[in-house]
């Protein structure tokens, strides 16, 4: 972070964990941001599946298809618990966990994406 508030830039789109939990850097921030927005916390695995959902429609690789076309219900809770301990709240760790675990599912010719192949994503990180 201290590298972009040297940039001449109006926009800081995100920061990582990390610069808000040191206080160092967390009274930088304050010096320099005008305006602070913090993501709230995901409190349900169904709140995982909606964004994973929402990134489906965005893409939009046939039309109509849903979240359960994608995703087994054991997969999406899972990448809720990683999202919860291991990512510590951070999403995007989960997104990048999902793209790995449909990869995974892709070269395997997977129908849906597991709960295993989320965790042959996360360990592959």
């Amino acid at each position: 972070m201290p590298v972009l508030v040297e940039l001449p830039c109006a926009l800081a789109v995100a920061v990582h964990r990390e610069y808000v939990e040191n206080q160092a850097l967390k009274q930088l921030l304050g010096r320099v941001l005008e305006i602070q927005v913090m993501v709230p916390a995901l409190r349900q695995a169904h709140e995982v599946g909606r964004i994973l959902e929402s990134r489906l429609r965005a893409h939009e690789p046939e039309p109509g298809l849903g979240l359960e076309d994608v995703f087994e219900p054991e997969a999406v809770n899972r990448l809720f618990d990683h999202y919860r301990e291991r990512y510590r709240g951070e999403l995007r760790s989960v997104l990048r966990t999902a793209h790995v675990a449909l990869a995974e599912a892709c070269d395997d010719q997977r129908d849906r994406i597991s709960a295993q192949l989320v965790d042959s994503a996360v360990s592959t990180w």
